[in-house]
């Protein structure tokens, strides 16, 4: 069973338009207060920040200005473990290439979820373990489906 999940939110310049950056918050709140579950006590949750790097996002503010720099989620992608799972709420407004491929090389289940009216679908898409992207109003479920181990079935 995993025991790692890795929240991710990117906090690229192109999160500051139609709202993103409220819509990030409230997702946030929700995903912290689900995590504290008696059920996922025994989950180590990581909440990060990815802009110019990947950093530890405790609670307050977003820093979102800059691009997401493809290198530090790179850099991230090689402190993972095999049964990690990352969660990446985002707009997909980056280049995939280099992710893609080193996803398929890895045993990382990486699932994005949708932030924004102009999100990416296709990007965000074609770097999904599931070949699958979620929307931000479903985010709980999906982090339940996680931690119940629903996503095995991908490798």
């Amino acid at each position: 069973m995993i025991r790692r999940i890795h929240i991710i939110i990117d906090c690229s310049g192109s999160m500051m338009a139609y709202g993103k950056k409220e819509i990030l918050l409230n997702a946030n709140r929700a995903l912290r207060r689900c995590s504290m579950k008696r059920e996922y006590q025994s989950f180590q949750i990581g909440f990060y920040q990815w802009n110019t790097e990947i950093t530890i996002w405790n609670k307050g503010t977003l820093q979102i200005h800059g691009s997401a720099d493809i290198n530090a989620f790179m850099n991230f992608l090689e402190e993972c473990e095999e049964n990690d799972r990352i969660l990446l709420l985002s707009d997909g407004s980056f280049s995939l290439d280099e992710i893609e491929i080193k996803l398929k090389q890895d045993k990382i289940i990486l699932l994005p979820i949708a932030v924004g009216a102009d999100a990416d679908l296709n990007s965000l898409k074609r770097m999904s373990s599931v070949r699958k992207v979620y929307t931000i109003s479903s985010i709980i479920d999906v982090f339940e489906r996680i931690c119940n181990g629903f996503d095995q079935e991908v490798r």
